[in-house]
């Protein structure tokens, strides 16, 4: 047991989608996705036979599997308490530590079983919530939260009483005294923590409320900035007694981000200068391809149905699609095999989003579905995410590259159909314009999430005493990001999630890359999405994990003039 490995593992497993900030996150940018503009596009076993969609659903099935709906976990905390306590007697006796001591690694594996229950506890209640909007499911992940919470705390201390005792060396292996410690602290919780992120949370939901009542109102902007100066002068007091900058932090701790914010202003620049006026251009484009009606239904049904009703030709062609794919193929097989968590909601009651996680009991991903939530392209979405978990085995990776995977499986699909549409008897001008207007999706996204993240770094830094000053300030950067940013789109996402949307923004930078790659050598395109999606090493950064398949960095101004110069041409 070298506890770093020990730590990577943690990482992987007890943090993703469990901290209340990225939680929320999977919800906010679900809710986003439609009402929003649709700015941001989200469309988050070898031995198995190919199996098609359509032989094991029906037209208006509320299809959950087997695994779903027996799926439960049961957490006893008094045996928890026995296992700490073992653990804690053993260390203070300050025994040598051999693997001959079965004692130790029989406790210690039990109590990362119990670990892995209540996040699975979390995930599945939450899940079934979704699904029904039964407060009962509620409170339960709510309670598992608190008790994962407990749970950290004591692991915490554990390790800090290992630490100084004769378990330091084999436990830590060659760590430095400043790594262990680091590492120690950032599995301790306090009430003030907690005080924080409930503040945070709170000031999330009074965002989203106002967003979807008064949008359209006169006063939208001035309600926002009432809530906006609570929000900054609770990040300051909670930078003050962190003692950090609040934007670095979270981006390094919530989003594991190997670029600084000082960085993001260099990419906001980019974007302004070489992406904006290219875009434009591009719409252009988008804008001289003319739908007939049939076309047009052909469209919307892909848009706005779920994609297993056989409306369109679509579900063919993403199986054909799947399965030309070695990662994505076996990952849809165990999908759709017995051991395939999944949920496609057909409650009327089920709330808006859709999401993957990863239930660490079972070793397998989870896919949910809310009803309005199943078109083709946000099944792709997903999918990217439930194949990166199958591979990786629920490795926790950076927001920026996880995004990468989803958005990338759509683009390289949406490539696919170009090269393939006759196939499908599917009109050459409907896979134009399904391309130009996944690409110029992507393009709003990027501008818009850049246009996010630079107000929120504006506001952090902002006198907001100074309210017209600072709504002057506004237009001007909304300005200068053209006509493709919505000004009044930036509020919402910030006060619901400050300091996550560049994640899209650059997602898309490196998904787009992928795509341009495709349209010249669709096979080697093919190659880089595969190795990406399969890496296993969680411990790489960002620019080594896209490094590794020969991607420029996703928040360089080299990749923003890379993509600029496709639409160019």
């Amino acid at each position: 047991y070298n506890i770093k490995q020990t730590k990577i593992m943690l990482d992987k497993y007890l943090l993703d989608s469990i901290l209340i900030r990225l939680y929320r996150g999977i919800i906010v940018n679900s809710f986003f996705k439609i009402t929003v503009f649709a700015l941001v596009d989200i469309i988050s076993s070898c031995s198995l036979p190919n199996v098609k969609l359509g032989e094991i659903t029906d037209f208006y099935s509320n299809e959950k599997s087997e695994a779903f709906n027996n799926f439960s976990t049961n957490v006893d905390v008094d045996k928890i308490n026995s296992y700490f306590d073992t653990l804690f007697d053993l260390v203070a006796k300050n025994s040598s530590y051999a693997s001959a001591d079965m004692t130790f690694v029989n406790n210690f594996n039990d109590l990362i079983g119990s670990f892995y229950k209540v996040m699975d506890g979390i995930t599945i209640n939450r899940a079934k919530y979704f699904d029904t909007a039964d407060g009962e499911y509620k409170k339960a992940y709510l309670d598992y939260y608190d008790t994962y919470l407990e749970i950290l705390n004591k692991y915490h201390d554990l390790l800090e009483a290992c630490y100084h005792s004769n378990y330091r060396e084999p436990l830590f292996g060659n760590m430095s005294d400043q790594e262990i410690e680091e590492m120690i602290a950032s599995y301790k919780t306090s009430e003030e923590e907690k005080r924080y992120t409930l503040a945070f949370e709170e000031l999330s939901n009074d965002a989203e409320e106002i967003y979807s009542k008064d949008y359209q109102s006169s006063n939208y902007e001035d309600e926002m900035f009432e809530l906006l100066v609570k929000y900054i002068g609770t990040a300051k007091d909670y930078a003050s007694y962190l003692n950090v900058d609040y934007l670095n932090h979270i981006y390094k701790t919530d989003y594991d981000r190997n670029y600084t914010t000082k960085e993001a202003l260099s990419f906001y620049e980019a974007i302004k200068t070489e992406l904006v006026p290219a875009a434009n251009t591009y719409k252009t484009k988008l804008d001289n391809i003319k739908l007939n009606s049939s076309e047009q239904k052909f469209i919307n049904l892909l848009e706005t149905y779920n994609f297993r009703y056989y409306q369109t030709d679509i579900l063919p062609a993403i199986e054909d699609y799947v399965y030309s794919i070695e990662p994505l193929s076996k990952a849809y097989r165990n999908l759709w095999s017995t051991n395939g968590i999944y949920c496609f909601s057909d409650n009327d009651d089920s709330l808006g989003t859709a999401f993957t996680s990863y239930m660490r009991t079972k070793n397998q991903p989870i896919l949910f579905f809310s009803k309005n939530y199943q078109e083709a392209y946000t099944f792709l979405h997903e999918f990217g995410h439930y194949t990166s978990y199958y591979c990786s085995e629920g490795a926790r990776f950076p927001m920026d590259i996880s995004e990468m995977d989803s958005q990338g499986n759509e683009l390289i699909f949406t490539s696919y159909l170009q090269d393939n549409y006759e196939k499908y008897e599917i009109s050459q001008n409907v896979v134009d314009y399904l391309g130009c207007s996944k690409v110029y999706s992507q393009l709003t996204s990027i501008v818009n999430c850049a246009f996010v993240s630079e107000m929120e770094q504006i506001a952090y830094n902002y006198d907001l005493t100074d309210k017209d000053g600072f709504f002057r300030k506004i237009n001007e950067v909304c300005n200068s990001y053209g006509t493709i940013a919505r000004k009044k789109y930036w509020w919402a996402p910030a006060l619901c999630n400050f300091g996550y949307y560049i994640s899209y923004a650059t997602s898309s930078i490196g998904a787009l890359q992928f795509y341009i790659s495709s349209r010249s050598d669709y096979e080697s395109a093919v190659n880089k999405y595969s190795k990406f999606i399969k890496r296993t090493n969680s411990s790489w950064s960002i620019d080594e994990i896209t490094d590794s398949v020969g991607l420029l960095q996703i928040y360089s101004e080299d990749a923003v003039k890379y993509i600029a110069e496709y639409l160019k041409k």
